[in-house]
């Protein structure tokens, strides 16, 4: 029996459907699949530690997952933000690295400065892919 002093994880059926689901499906990441079935496990009664014990987890893994849900629902489940610095290059320059790459053929040439297979192309990129983009961000990609 859970204890008396939690609040009781009370799922929806379209909650308790989705759970279901993201435990089943091969896309789903494996730590999500494991939110996933933390959650399930509580709403069915159970205590955090034996949760934990059939899981094979801390208790505090299973609290911290179990509050996570009641606070924020099933959004509550995703991986929060990570520290460190702020993305230099957007969205828009990845794409238009990855687009430069696959449709441009730069020439690539010897010490020398002769071309590599005689006619002056190749399949490689010549450079930095932020060079060859035209992009540059505070660090290189």
């Amino acid at each position: 029996m859970a204890s008396p002093k939690l609040v009781p994880v009370v799922l929806t059926d379209r909650e308790r459907r989705a759970l279901e689901e993201l435990t089943r499906r091969r896309k789903t990441s494996q730590a999500l699949a494991l939110r996933a079935r933390i959650v399930l496990a509580c709403a069915g009664g159970a205590p955090v530690t034996a949760v934990a014990a059939d899981l094979g987890l801390t208790w505090a893994t299973v609290a911290k997952w179990r509050s996570r849900f009641l606070e924020a629902r099933p959004e509550g489940l995703g991986d929060a933000p990570r520290p460190g610095a702020p993305r230099t290059i957007t969205d828009e320059q990845v794409e238009l690295v990855i687009a430069k790459t696959l449709t441009e053929r730069a020439q690539a040439r010897t010490r020398t400065g002769r071309p590599v297979d005689g006619r002056g192309d190749c399949d490689e990129p010549d450079g930095n892919l932020a060079d060859l983009a035209g992009v540059r961000g505070s660090s290189p990609i």
